[in-house]
């Protein structure tokens, strides 16, 4: 049993060094996402399409399209915001992350609701 503290020691002074060289300055809220606006804006127009096809398959109520919509509109709202801020009308990468992250909460939203409300194909063949 006394083995045990040391061997936990020596593998924690051996990894010491190996986490020291890992560790990497956090980004800076002010570098500049590379086509941060562009990705931001080709996801809320293929979450547009999902919702348009899940429209047309009968799958997405007028409830859920009319949801879905205002959140997506409200995510390009957030990024033309912050768009204007920024002198060159970039984003940064803190800011197209949590765009994203918002993105997929939406994204996961719409395929859980088009699942959920897919209507049962009609077997036409009798």
């Amino acid at each position: 049993m006394t083995r045990l503290p040391a061997l936990l020691l020596v593998s924690a002074l051996a990894a010491a060094p190996a986490l020291a060289l890992a560790q990497t300055a956090p980004v800076a809220p002010s570098t500049p996402a590379p086509n941060g606006a562009a990705e931001v804006n080709q996801r809320i127009n293929n979450q547009q399409q999902r919702i348009n096809q899940g429209t047309a398959a009968g799958a997405l109520s007028q409830k859920q399209v009319g949801h879905d919509t205002r959140a997506d509109n409200r995510v390009a709202r957030q990024s033309a915001r912050l768009q204007a801020r920024d002198p060159n009308g970039q984003l940064t990468t803190r800011q197209t992350q949590r765009l994203n992250a918002e993105l997929n909460q939406n994204s996961k939203a719409i395929a859980h609701q088009r699942a959920k409300g897919a209507a049962p194909v009609a077997n036409t063949t009798q």
